[in-house]
């Protein structure tokens, strides 16, 4: 996957994100691939950054040391386990804004996103065309799609970077896509920050 993302001049990051949408929020700990010129493609070894972006601020972003591997990482384990456990507790955890409209967390799934994909496939004709069919069924707009083999391997890679779409419209089109004898396996799915 690292491989991939810098042929498509991109870079693969382990983001904490979090997102207002309308009324609801969204919260990820998950590695996405980043444009190689976004500001947090820089940010490496014992580095933190925070970025955000805001209608009255623009693009901001904050840079420094952070407390090491093993306790920044902890800190994050916990974050996330206790995250978890407010959500099974239910009810949701909401708020108020200055307006008086409620806020919840949305569910994964929800929200619009761009999704790196690679696949392990038989090399042989007709199953790039196949997969695409399917996404375009799906509601899924590819953005671009590399196919990198070398003559006489059975089984190689093929990468979509799609448009904007929700996971669940992608799930559906995934489940679909390995049902066929020629995908050998949906090897790693990442979102694709602009």
């Amino acid at each position: 996957d690292i491989d991939h993302a810098k042929k498509l001049c991109y870079i693969i990051k382990l983001l904490a994100t979090a997102r207002r949408n309308n009324k609801t929020f969204e919260f990820h700990v998950h590695p996405v691939l980043l444009k190689k010129d976004h500001p947090l493609a820089s940010v490496n070894n014992e580095f933190n950054a925070l970025f955000v972006k805001g209608n009255a601020v623009g693009e901001l972003m904050l840079y420094g040391k952070g407390a090491g591997s093993m306790p920044t990482g902890s800190a994050v384990l916990g974050d996330v386990m206790e995250i978890g456990k407010r959500i099974s507790e239910k009810p949701s955890v909401s708020h108020a804004n200055k307006n008086g409209y409620m806020s919840s967390l949305e569910s994964v799934g929800e929200g619009l996103s761009e999704y790196y994909i690679r696949f392990q496939v038989k090399d042989q004709p007709g199953v790039l065309g196949n997969i695409a069919t399917i996404m375009g069924e799906n509601g899924i707009s590819l953005k671009s799609v590399v196919q990198r083999g070398k003559p006489g391997e059975k089984s190689v890679p093929l990468v979509f970077i799609t448009h904007a779409v929700e996971r669940k419209n992608l799930d559906k089109a995934l489940e679909e896509i390995q049902k066929s004898e020629t995908i050998n396996e949906v090897a790693s799915i990442m979102k694709v920050k602009r």
